[in-house]
């Protein structure tokens, strides 16, 4: 089938293999919740690959349990080890492309996608050279909140969307989030795999800005739904400019503002200087107001900026090792 654009299209009718990669590490109650609703989907996914990151809390022995491992639908990779969600996507989506699939859904262990979110993706006519994206919302008591706040692209004002229905039905935007990510095999072989050594946060920013110079436009697909813990966001206007901020555990923080440098370095030019590393700098104050730990999140920032400067990637601060679903606050406003 062919859009006007002259591009490759896929619907329902079109035989697309549709892959969906998972990366995993300790939270197996979550895992299998996301496992659930990825098998009933309406327009059923194709394949689904866990990528367990070295997980200590019995995370194969009880998806043999409840037979997920001898489902042929399911390929199971444990890597041994924790290479964080760059690492572990790197490795998944690699494996996936030995499926040959049309297209790649990237998802995170405490998704769960509606039962109809692959199929309102596939109704509209998906270029191969774009991104796609499900919305991900967390529920309040009335109004749907985007986990991640979207950044548009042809919006002059309200550029932010903080809410589910605020949404065009097809909204163009600045990134998508590894949560829902739908992209499709050719432009994956064309701009490469995720970059392993950002460990995690701001590996999709890259991504996503790698895309758009290969010539991609992102979207998010607002009747796509996928649903996902809200974690509260405090939101800021700083010279005119929105700043938001989510508290994170201190080995978490050095890799949002060590990523957040190297993307900036990489494709926003002077931007580095006067709005990614003041931003970090402003986060860090926040975090004497927020955080219990406020000196070590400071500090894990200002390591951040020196190795995102000089370039340095890889693993330097392990996440704490926990078995216990993470507790996320509720934001019903």
């Amino acid at each position: 089938m062919q859009s006007e654009a002259g591009g490759q299209t896929s619907n329902l009718l079109d035989p697309a293999v549709v892959a969906a990669v998972v990366v995993t590490y300790n939270r197996s109650k979550l895992l299998v919740d996301c496992l659930d609703h990825l098998l009933k989907q309406s327009r059923p996914v194709d394949r689904i690959i866990v990528v367990d990151n070295g997980s200590t809390d019995g995370t194969c022995e009880i998806l043999n349990q409840k037979g997920f491992l001898a489902n042929p639908v399911l390929d199971y990779l444990s890597l041994g080890k924790n290479y964080g969600n760059s690492g572990g996507l790197f490795r998944g989506i690699s494996h996936a492309l030995n499926e040959k699939p049309d297209w790649i859904w990237v998802m995170d262990d405490d998704a769960n996608p509606d039962g109809y979110a692959l199929q309102r993706i596939l109704e509209n006519d998906v270029l191969q050279k774009n991104i796609y994206g499900s919305a991900a919302i967390g529920s309040g008591k009335s109004i749907k909140k985007l986990c991640f706040p979207a950044k548009t692209v042809n919006r002059l004002k309200n550029k932010y969307i903080e809410h589910h229905e605020e949404l065009n039905d097809i909204e163009e935007v600045e990134w998508i989030p590894f949560l829902g990510f739908f992209i499709h095999s050719e432009m994956i072989r064309r701009i490469g795999l995720p970059d392993p050594d950002l460990f995690i946060l701001n590996d999709d920013v890259e991504y996503s800005e790698r895309a758009k110079k290969c010539g991609a436009n992102i979207y998010i697909v607002k009747s796509s739904i996928i649903y996902h813990p809200y974690q509260q966001t405090v939101s800021l206007n700083i010279l005119g400019r929105k700043v938001y901020y989510r508290s994170m555990p201190p080995w978490k923080a050095y890799y949002g503002a060590r990523n957040k440098v190297i993307v900036a370095k990489k494709y926003y030019g002077k931007l580095l200087w006067l709005q990614t590393i003041p931003g970090i700098f402003f986060r860090s104050l926040l975090g004497f107001l927020y955080e219990p730990k406020c000196f070590s999140f400071f500090f894990a920032h200002i390591i951040g900026i020196y190795d995102g400067l000089r370039g340095n990637k890889g693993v330097r601060f392990m996440p704490e090792i926990t078995t216990s679903p993470p507790t996320h606050k509720t934001n019903d406003s």
